[in-house]
């Protein structure tokens, strides 16, 4: 299967915050001398959870008859199963699958991934590199 990644820029970002807010909170803690601000550490360790799931796992993998759209921890959260790749159809940037679109964001992915990932289905693009092939 194939992958599509997301940018690295968010995940870095998310690891950035987590480590940010969770500095914010033990300092606040210690100066405020209360230790109930500590909670909210969990807070920070989920966003940076979230950063490194970013950075670990893809965005999406995919086949000629299949989608599979990864959340922050590994798991799929949307499978999209069709029988040929001419069951895609893409529409200014936006991927359907017979007449439902996907839920699928560009702007959080690898750019060059996404051109791969939107040339794989591309029809028109397809015939292209077949004819750029021979």
């Amino acid at each position: 299967m194939r992958v599509v990644r997301y940018q690295i820029i968010w995940g870095n970002t998310y690891m950035l915050f987590g480590v940010l807010f969770n500095l914010l909170f033990i300092i606040s803690s210690i100066i405020l001398k209360d230790l109930n601000i500590l909670i909210n550490v969990i807070g920070g360790v989920i966003i940076f959870s979230i950063g490194w799931g970013m950075r670990k796992f893809p965005y999406l993998k995919y086949s000629k008859n299949e989608i599979q759209v990864i959340n922050y921890f590994g798991s799929i959260r949307k499978h999209y199963t069709f029988n040929k790749k001419s069951e895609i159809v893409i529409v200014q940037n936006n991927i359907y699958l017979r007449t439902k679109k996907l839920k699928i964001n560009k702007w959080m992915t690898n750019k060059g991934d996404w051109n791969r990932f939107l040339s794989f289905y591309d029809t028109e693009a397809d015939f292209m590199c077949e004819l750029l092939d021979s």
